[in-house]
């Protein structure tokens, strides 16, 4: 039995590995104030989602998100843009993809990088931002 679940999580794993377009995205939890997560993922809304669903206050907030053609190499530049503004020293590691930033400075390095792998900026909505 686990040899067939171990296998279908590889199988997951190579499937949505091999899926490059999606979203770059900025969440915010008032948790964590200062506190800017940059991410990718096939669906922005349901990553937030998904976070939300280990927070009781349902606090995670998805503030911007892009369409890009390849998603991982979009979030790799946002996070080395990121790691040279970020008010906290930061290594992987340690802060994971998380940077002391501004909302706004999340933004506009998402923006800056994904301009050239960009398939048409969506701004997540206030009613969408939550993802409930």
């Amino acid at each position: 039995m686990l040899n067939n679940v171990d296998q279908i999580k590889k199988e997951v794993l190579a499937l949505y590995n091999s899926h490059v377009s999606g979203h770059v995205y900025a969440i915010t939890n008032p948790a964590w104030k200062g506190w800017v997560k940059i991410g990718m993922a096939v669906d922005a809304l349901d990553r937030c989602n998904s976070y939300n669903t280990s927070s009781p206050f349902r606090d995670y907030k998805l503030i911007y998100y892009v369409d890009v053609d390849d998603r991982h190499a979009v979030e790799k530049k946002a996070h080395v843009l990121a790691a040279t503004i970020t008010e906290h020293p930061w290594n992987k590691p340690d802060n994971g993809e998380w940077f002391k930033i501004t909302d706004e400075q999340a933004v506009n390095i998402i923006k800056g990088v994904s301009n050239e792998h960009s398939m048409g900026i969506t701004m997540a909505s206030p009613s969408a931002r939550s993802g409930y």
